[in-house]
């Protein structure tokens, strides 16, 4: 299904693009998204000789990180690699990082809220199995662990 992104859209404080305010509206009108998402969030990972990096979308709960790509992040050599540096140390500090291609929000948003539900489901479906303090059974600490 096509969902053109409006041309004269209201701006969402904090957002630095047409697209950002767009899938960050849409989520804060579905209740399985609502409320999960900040835009433009800072993490405290050191990124290009910055001690923080910012990231287009953040579900802390499911330490998903969104980021919305638009064409110059295909054209530009550099801004490829950036990328991909940015992933990788995002990976490396747990997150799960989905790319979505800006000209995909409107015209397969249908597969992009699928893809985002997805991954929140499976994240919070392994942190509640992933053995820590709160999910083994009463008295399985210090067992020789």
């Amino acid at each position: 299904m096509r969902h053109d992104l409006p041309q004269m859209m209201p701006w969402v404080p904090g957002a630095r693009s047409a697209s950002e305010a767009f899938i960050y509206r849409r989520f804060e009108t579905l209740p399985t998204f609502k409320g999960h998402f900040r835009l433009n969030a800072l993490l405290p990972i050191p990124f290009d000789d910055r001690g923080q990096m910012e990231v287009d979308l953040l579900c802390e709960k499911a330490k998903l990180v969104i980021e919305i790509d638009g064409g110059q992040h295909l054209g530009d050599v550099s801004a490829y690699r950036r990328d991909r540096r940015k992933d990788v140390l995002l990976q490396t500090h747990g997150y799960l990082v989905l790319r979505f291609l800006a000209d995909d929000l409107g015209k397969e948003l249908d597969c992009v809220l699928d893809t985002v539900l997805r991954a929140m489901a499976g994240r919070n479906e392994e942190r509640a199995n992933r053995p820590g303090p709160s999910n083994e059974p009463e008295g399985a600490q210090g067992r020789g662990r």
